[in-house]
Formats: C-alpha cells, sequence, structure tokens
C-alpha cells in the first residue's frame, strides 16, 4: 500500500502511530535500516508515548502490506497487468513487469482513495501540520544511527510537505509521473508520449474494473 492507502486506514489513531504507519514510505530504504536496526527493538523499550506509537505504526504498516499483497484483487490486477504489457507493442519491453505492476497498483490505489473519499487529503495535511518534527528526529536518531541519513529524511520530508505531493495524485496524468520516478529505471522504459497514452488508456480500464472500497473490504475480511 501507499501514503494515503496507509493513511486512511489508521486515520482515528492517535497522532504519531498515524505517522509511523507512513514512516516506511517516506524515509528513503526504509526497510533496510528497520531491518538493521529496528526489528529487534521492542516497542515497549520507548519511555516515551509519542516513540512507543511511532513504533506501533511501523509495525502496522508491514502488517498491512503483508495483508495487502496477497489480497486476491492485487494480485489479479498484477496478472491484468502484466499481461496488458506483454501483449502492448509500446509497453512490452518494459524489464521487471512484476515490479512495475506491484507499484502501478499502490499507486492508482491513492488515486482512488482521493476519489471515493475526497476529505483524505485535507485530513493528511492538517494532521501533518501537527506533528513535532524534533519528537520524529529524536526517534529516529535513538532508532538508526545515521544523522546524516536522518538529516536527509527531514530535509526531503519538509519539501514533501511544502509542494503538498499527495495532492498531484488526484490527477491521473501525475500517476503515471510519479509510477516512472519510482520504476523508470529499473524498468527501463521511458515516459513518452507513445507510452503516456497506452498506459492512460490502462488506468481509465483498470478504474472501471477496480476500486477503493473493494480492497478495503478485502483487507477488512483478512
Amino acid at each position: 500500500m501507499n501514503f494515503l492507502s496507509h493513511y486512511y486506514r489508521v486515520q482515528d489513531e492517535a497522532l504519531y502511530y498515524k505517522f509511523g504507519t507512513m514512516l516506511p514510505d517516506l524515509y528513503h530504504n526504509f526497510s533496510f535500516f528497520y531491518n538493521k536496526h529496528i526489528a529487534e527493538i521492542s516497542p515497549r523499550s520507548h519511555v516515551l508515548k509519542e516513540d512507543q506509537d511511532l513504533h506501533y505504526g511501523i509495525l502496522n504498516h508491514y502488517n498491512d502490506d503483508k495483508i495487502f499483497h496477497q489480497l486476491p484483487i492485487f494480485k489479479n490486477f498484477i496478472f491484468n497487468s502484466i499481461t496488458y504489457f506483454e501483449k502492448n507493442e509500446v509497453l512490452k519491453s518494459i524489464k521487471r513487469k512484476n515490479f512495475v505492476a506491484h507499484i502501478f497498483f499502490e499507486i492508482l490505489l491513492d488515486h482512488l482513495c482521493i476519489e471515493a473519499h475526497p476529505h483524505i487529503l485535507k485530513n493528511f495535511y492538517n494532521d501533518m501540520k501537527d506533528f513535532d518534527k524534533k519528537i520524529i528526529f529524536n526517534f529516529l536518531e535513538k532508532s538508526i544511527p545515521s544523522s546524516e541519513t536522518n538529516v536527509l529524511f527531514l530535509r526531503n520530508f519538509d519539501n514533501f510537505l511544502d509542494i503538498k505531493y499527495m495532492n498531484f495524485y488526484a490527477e491521473e496524468s501525475n500517476l503515471l509521473k510519479a509510477l516512472h520516478a519510482i520504476t523508470g529505471k529499473i524498468g527501463q522504459w521511458e515516459l513518452n508520449s507513445e507510452t503516456k497514452e497506452q498506459l492512460m488508456i490502462f488506468i481509465q480500464k483498470s478504474k472501471k474494473e477496480y476500486n477503493f472500497q473493494d480492497v478495503e473490504k478485502q483487507m477488512n475480511d483478512e
């Protein structure tokens, strides 16, 4: 799952729990640092309630992802995406099709979340204003012994807030920019007029077949 989809599922939880749930998507290469430094730490070992909430939120992120990646609707989208890529003359040369399809669905799901729940962006950024970055930075410093990486995260996070990055997910064409930014190099594909046209066709087709409510229903049934 991606930023907003994770946030949607915990929007009524404690403030720093919500941030912890989003942290693995916000912090570059977070899973590497999690496995190296955080995985063996007990959330209860933290003295501050905010640190405990951040840690439990991180665990929630990974638990939800584990469930999400086993959902029939996720597997169906991956299959349909790869089939579409392979049969399309413009897209068949994409490498790592499974990875591209995986990221594609997560990005599309945030877009579907915005369409189904237009208030979500306002709530998301209202919460973002309330986070104390000192608390977050101190948690990271205690959990990840890499001040340079933690400072870089805060710098990128400030930029994420300043440009209101998630607002871009409301526009279909921006989904392709996000997809290319994440998978273009690995998948060895270019975002040009031809690939954009064919991927936009697939987005329109997918929006008739998939919706956020069905994903949420399957998540809750697990």
